[in-house]
């Protein structure tokens, strides 16, 4: 009998506690749609409608891109907003995490630049439909080589063409902390400068910048 009455009261105290705001439901964290990520890291991004969301950021295996590549396209990169208030981040239009997924694909489109492409999944069909593209520029004239594969946002010290969609609301430049190091918590505090920086990633030139 002791046992069925403490059941019964530590049932009650549950209900009591959900229904009084003493417990909260965490929905599970939603598995990435890209496999094999790296170094998966998270910052904060600007928020269309105001505000900050946070993207989760996450590199992919494999050789520096370089800036007028050869071979296959390749993907390298993942991005996954955080969507805090259901926002969508502003610069690149992502949508929050419950919706869409982003990768980033490179490849060789003939033009002597190597071709970026940002790729939105669906969440629902796992459908790839592209989203933006353009063309690597070099960042800085240091040559990182032998430093392994990058992503974040930060802005390039060089005059680079961006697209008009990713200039939207951006009305200065902020200079860029030069890549000296390939630490994760040194590249972490540099890229956190400005939350509407464009995308950067580390590559054969030192590091390269998502432009026109």
């Amino acid at each position: 009998m002791r046992s069925y009455t403490a059941g019964r009261v530590g049932a009650v105290a549950l209900v009591t506690a959900v229904l009084g705001g003493g417990l909260t439901c965490t929905p599970p964290e939603l598995a990435p749609l890209v496999p094999a990520l790296l170094g998966i890291h998270t910052e904060s991004r600007e928020a269309r409608g105001g505000g900050l969301v946070s993207v989760d950021v996450g590199v992919l295996p494999g050789d520096l891109p370089d800036t007028n590549m050869v071979g296959p396209a390749t993907t390298v990169a993942w991005f996954s907003n955080r969507g805090e208030g259901g926002k969508r981040e502003k610069r690149y239009d992502l949508k929050p995490r419950d919706q869409a997924e982003y990768d980033l694909v490179l490849s060789n489109d003939g033009s002597g630049r190597t071709k970026w492409t940002i790729n939105e999944i669906n969440r629902v069909t796992l459908a790839r439909t592209p989203a933006h593209s353009g063309h690597l520029w070099a960042c800085d004239p240091m040559d990182h080589s032998s430093l392994s594969r990058w992503v974040g946002f930060k802005d390039c010290p060089r005059a680079i063409e961006y697209d008009t969609y990713s200039l939207e609301g951006v009305n200065q430049r902020h200079p860029m902390i030069v890549f000296a190091s390939n630490t994760e918590a040194a590249l972490e505090s540099e890229n956190r400068m400005d939350p509407r920086a464009p995308i950067w990633i580390s590559c054969t030139s030192g590091c390269c910048t998502l432009g026109r």
